[in-house]
């Protein structure tokens, strides 16, 4: 089955199997951006790796600083970036049209999130238009931190209302989850044409995986998947060690 968004969920009944096949491609010009057809891809389609694909953060998420979401989103493309002869950059006032816009937006404002709330984002494939666009849902809580939440600590930074602050359990914990995991999902993974990998082995181990689980380095089946995309960089078997503690940063 193709489609031309695809969705990162909490809801564990989400289903959904891409079939890998031999690679076939060819270069269309769709819009003011170069693609190629890949019958691997969403929507058949990848960017081109001749050409430099920009992204762009168009609205921001309310408890993460600004520095933290662009260097975020930077490790989220770097991956990928890296692996494969596909250049990612950030959109520089001279540096042309985005390819692939991004938003933090909740159930008031966009639709998908209030007929699906269990969906933590979704993101467009390559094509013309939206191809490439990611919308985080800011319903959730989403937080760069590797500590568990209490909480009074939630409560104290503004995180949680009085509404929701249980004054008898302070030390319970709060649910937060991973914006560079779930970035690196839709950005790395389905902007840049990838499906999800659907094989429940893969459920602790692969960023593609449909359903959250929180990891930042792709799987070796993630990477053998994004080199049918794009083949492979010179230096791709050499930056494991690399990305590992680029990811670990945060």
């Amino acid at each position: 089955m193709n489609c031309d968004v695809c969705i990162h969920t909490n809801d564990k009944k989400y289903t959904h199997t891409p079939k890998i096949a031999e690679s076939k491609f060819s270069t269309v010009n769709i819009g003011r951006h170069k693609l190629k057809t890949n019958t691997n891809a969403l929507n058949d389609l990848v960017w081109d790796s001749d050409e430099t694909v920009y992204w762009q953060l168009d609205s921001q998420y309310e408890f993460l600083t600004h520095y933290e979401q662009i260097e975020m989103i930077k490790a989220a493309f770097l991956e990928t970036s890296l692996l494969t002869p596909l250049k990612i950059r950030q959109k520089r006032r001279q540096s042309g049209d985005a390819h692939i816009k991004i938003n933090w937006l909740g159930s008031k404002d966009e639709k998908f999130f209030k007929d699906r709330p269990s969906t933590l984002a979704f993101a467009y494939g390559p094509q013309a238009g939206i191809g490439g666009d990611i919308t985080m849902n800011s319903d959730y809580l989403w937080l760069l931190r590797k500590e568990k939440l209490t909480m009074s600590e939630a409560f104290e930074k503004g995180y949680i209302d009085e509404s929701k602050y249980d004054k008898a359990h302070p030390d319970n914990k709060i649910k937060f989850y991973d914006p560079l995991h779930t970035m690196k999902h839709e950005g790395g993974g389905h902007a840049c044409g990838m499906r999800h990998l659907n094989n429940s082995a893969l459920q602790n181990t692969a960023v593609m995986y449909p359903f959250y689980n929180g990891k930042r380095v792709f799987s070796d089946e993630d990477k053998e998947y994004l080199f049918t995309l794009y083949g492979k960089s010179n230096v791709a078997n050499r930056i494991t060690s690399f990305i590992k503690h680029r990811m670990g940063i945060f």
